[in-house]
């Protein structure tokens, strides 16, 4: 049996476990459906939890601390998937991507996943960004 949520029913449900703060951060997009809120620095909630969420100039889950202007940079690894990847409830620092950085300060990496991600958005986001001139070695999906 195949079980699919659309964009719709997957906000509804995102909304039903971490409450209103998830609308701050979380927008629609014209080219693949949702994304994250660029430069947003604030509160997520997951659950009972509560966590530190924090986008660069991109709309991608980033580190607090980090340079936030991308536009001329290149990057070794970006990571595309949904919820997993973007590891809501968690900052980003505590994301298996935040924990590959620690490991290894050298890499420049993106985390442009996104809850409720398909493949289908996977692709128009990445075109987007590669047409757009983003330099990334390594897609990992």
């Amino acid at each position: 049996m195949l079980l699919t949520f659309d964009y719709f029913f997957g906000s509804k449900l995102v909304s039903y476990f971490t409450g209103n703060n998830e609308r701050q951060y979380r927008i629609l997009n014209s080219v693949y459906s949702h994304t994250l809120k660029p430069d947003f620095k604030g509160i997520g909630v997951w659950g009972s939890e509560k966590y530190v969420v924090c986008t660069n100039s991109l709309g991608f889950k980033a580190n607090c601390n980090e340079s936030s202007n991308y536009k001329d940079d290149y990057f070794d690894f970006a990571f595309i998937g949904d919820s997993i990847t973007e590891s809501i409830g968690l900052a980003h620092e505590n994301t298996f991507i935040g924990l590959i950085n620690k490991k290894n300060q050298k890499l420049k990496l993106l985390n442009m996943g996104v809850s409720g991600y398909s493949p289908s958005n996977y692709y128009q986001k990445i075109k987007h960004y590669v047409d757009r001139g983003l330099k990334v070695k390594n897609i990992v999906v």
